[in-house]
């Protein structure tokens, strides 16, 4: 008796196992998810999922059933219905088994139909979730315009009794792999996942995926805790030779002891903070650099105050790799130091960004307007020595954060144009107190860094 009422389920299990398997063979055709409130799917997921893969599946279930009212149970095993894959699983190599996860990094997602299931999901960490969002954003429409706090949350959630999605077969790898910026919204965690923000300031957790952070700030001059007050007067030759005197403004950067305490300081940040994925080793604000025997030399070389900084920052990479061999060491090209030197080039484990302080507003970088400090030449420059950067942007009015500041249409040439220059990376410094539209700034540049080639008006007008 038992072998005969064993035999049926057998031959169901691989009857199904073929349809898994030949899934590639379905006609493609639309996926019914609910039919009037109704539906057949099921969210499977796998059990040793990574946390942000099983908050994909939560997100996606909750917001599915606030759009339509649908309820879609969540699971572990396949099912003999119709199902939504989330992530990974051994389920999901059975429907679809030549996802190539390698070619899609951390935050890469495919987005497909397969038959009557919808697969959803990415490379580790954040891919997985990112395909819950595009979906729900390209294809549903939902749309998370502000986060709550001094106002109430502003989203757009639409009502479907009935949802139908066309064959989709979308695979993205995000242009930039670093997206912040400096505005209130992105303390919100949820608002600044479901925008895809991934950058130090945002307040992501584990459940997110996590985000791409810097030992203690995204970007800061550490010249300053190299060496302390008292230093200066026992041993000021540790710092900058300024018109014939030592001064505290900057260090100097070809001295043997500043690369010793500069090493010895970084490696201690990065063993505080394991996580981080950067370090910063960045010259102080303002001028004053050193002109000493060595350091001046160099700088006239190279004709550029970035070749002394840079050189310490090769040094310091250099001593760091061996120890941490995926830290990288950021600098900044900025001010003084924006002009490129002729020859110093970066370590593979040092990461130039490149600051936009004295870039004008009123068009877009790369339109020589007859500005005198015309940073677009610098970039393209600094492009050619270094196979990825990263850009600290400037899209705030310092003097007056309630005053219009006009720079809407210079955006996205912005944004296209750093990635045409190996621009892999960028922070947006706007205003982190209320400002001039800094609501609508914040979701406008989340639109761009995640679909650079985005219909620009069209969001603005949507967020209005």
């Amino acid at each position: 008796m038992y072998g005969k009422l064993l035999m049926p389920a057998v031959a169901r299990w691989v009857l199904y196992v073929m349809v898994l398997t030949g899934g590639r063979a379905y006609s493609r055709q639309p996926v019914t998810l609910v039919n009037d409130g109704q539906s057949e799917h099921t969210i499977v997921i796998a059990t040793n999922g990574l946390p942000s893969q099983h908050y994909a599946a939560q997100e996606l279930q909750t917001l599915l059933e606030q759009i339509s009212g649908a309820k879609f149970p969540l699971s572990d095993r396949p099912t003999e219905g119709p199902m939504i894959l989330v992530g990974p699983s051994d389920t999901l190599n059975k429907v679809l088994p030549d996802i190539e996860y390698e070619t899609l990094g951390e935050e890469g997602l495919v987005m497909t139909t397969v038959g009557p299931h919808l697969v959803l999901t990415g490379g580790p960490p954040r891919g997985t979730l990112y395909a819950v969002y595009e979906f729900l954003d390209r294809q549903l429409g939902c749309r998370w315009f502000t986060g709550a706090g001094v106002t109430p949350a502003v989203t757009r959630i639409p009502q479907k009794r009935t949802i139908v999605i066309e064959p989709l077969d979308v695979r993205k790898v995000p242009a930039l792999e670093y997206r912040s910026a400096m505005y209130r919204e992105l303390s919100d965690g949820d608002w600044a996942a479901r925008n895809r923000f991934n950058g130090h300031i945002a307040g992501v957790t584990e459940k997110h995926g996590g985000k791409i952070h810097y030992y203690r700030s995204p970007a800061w001059h550490t010249f300053r805790y190299f060496f302390g007050p008292g230093h200066f007067e026992s041993h000021p030759e540790y710092f900058a030779l300024v018109d014939g005197q030592r001064q505290m403004s900057q260090l100097c950067t070809s001295h043997p002891t500043v690369v010793e305490r500069g090493s010895n300081l970084l490696r201690h940040w990065l063993r505080q903070d394991p996580g981080a994925r950067s370090v910063s080793l960045i010259a102080n604000d303002g001028g004053g650099f050193c002109s000493c025997e060595l350091c001046g030399p160099l700088t006239e070389y190279e004709r550029s105050r970035a070749a002394p900084v840079l050189h310490l920052a090769n040094q310091i990479a250099d001593n760091l790799k061996e120890d941490f061999p995926h830290a990288i060491v950021d600098t900044l090209a900025y001010s003084p130091t924006c002009p490129t030197p002729r020859f110093a080039r970066p370590r593979d484990n040092v990461m130039v960004r490149f600051a936009t302080p004295q870039a004008c507003r009123a068009h877009p970088l790369d339109t020589d307007c007859g500005d005198s400090w015309h940073l677009a030449k610098f970039l393209r420059s600094w492009a050619k020595k270094c196979p990825q950067m990263y850009v600290w942007d400037y899209v705030v009015n310092f003097t007056n954060f309630l005053q219009p500041f006009p720079n809407f249409h210079a955006m996205q040439p912005n944004i296209q144009f750093y990635l045409q220059h190996n621009v892999r990376g960028i922070m947006n410094q706007g205003s982190s107190v209320l400002g001039e539209f800094t609501q609508m700034r914040a979701y406008l540049m989340a639109r761009l860094m995640w679909d650079p080639n985005c219909d620009f008006e069209a969001e603005m007008a949507d967020f209005l």
